[in-house]
């Protein structure tokens, strides 16, 4: 839809279009001419230059007004952005997070998935995460927020960051209503919104979803965290000195 409206065209959208097709998520038709907006041209700059962080920020605090930009973001896609503002509260979605990598990593089947996400230094693979897309050592943080072993036990990685500019950056929770398919693709744009925006101002997102791949976890944040609602993202969003690299897939027409 982004690319749509930056080429000058209103989107005409239909999500889940086709029963007996459930891989196709939603069709995509030119509308009518429509002049982009600012917003829009903002947005879509950020495409191809927003990267995933996976170390530790700086210390430097995320504006308020971008924050409540953020917030604000969420709904416009149907989904909610929870600032976790209560340091209890941080040190409990970390620990979740903590417990749910340790079981990860004692799993057979999800260190051979992690492992083929994982790309060698030199490997010529477009997607999947490379060495520059992560320190080389554990940017300790408080509370700390468990990173996945994508180096897998190699010293591969990049130069980590000064320790005394380290800071887990703003907590933050990623909510949906509901909890079926159509709320899956609402958080996935209301994410793009978020990190495509963050983006533009110079913040980083990191992405904790671990203790999601747990129901007995991911019920427990529901309960007690968010209302009630479906949280379908942990994150962390800060400014970073450097960004790391990433993959990229070809286009396929």
């Amino acid at each position: 839809r982004l690319a749509v409206r930056r080429l000058g065209y209103e989107p005409e959208v239909t999500v889940l279009p086709d029963p007996d097709r459930p891989a196709v998520l939603a069709r995509v038709r030119l509308g009518g001419p429509h002049d982009a907006d600012e917003h829009t041209k903002l947005l879509y700059a950020e495409v191809e230059r927003r990267r995933t962080h996976r170390g530790a920020f700086t210390a430097m605090d995320v504006p308020d007004r971008l924050i409540d930009a953020f917030v604000h973001e969420a709904p416009a896609e149907g989904a909610r952005l929870i600032i976790v503002r209560s340091d209890t509260d941080r040190r409990v979605i970390a620990a979740l997070t903590q417990a749910a990598q340790d079981r990860q990593t004692q799993d057979r089947l999800s260190s051979l998935e992690l492992r083929r996400w994982s790309t060698p230094p030199g490997s010529t693979r477009r997607e999947g995460v490379g060495p520059g897309g992560y320190p080389a050592e554990t940017e300790w943080t408080f509370p700390h927020f468990a990173q996945r072993d994508f180096a897998q036990g190699h010293s591969w990685g990049s130069e980590p960051t000064d320790p005394i500019q380290r800071s887990p950056g703003l907590i933050a929770l990623l909510t949906t209503m509901n909890d079926d398919r159509i709320d899956w693709i609402a958080a996935g744009q209301s994410l793009q919104r978020i990190l495509l925006h963050a983006s533009a101002y110079g913040v980083s997102a990191a992405f904790h979803t671990q203790a999601l791949e747990f129901p007995h976890l991911r019920a427990f944040l529901s309960e007690e965290l968010c209302t009630g609602e479906h949280p379908q993202m942990i994150m962390r969003l800060g400014v970073a000195l450097t960004e790391g690299t990433s993959s990229r897939r070809p286009l396929e027409i």
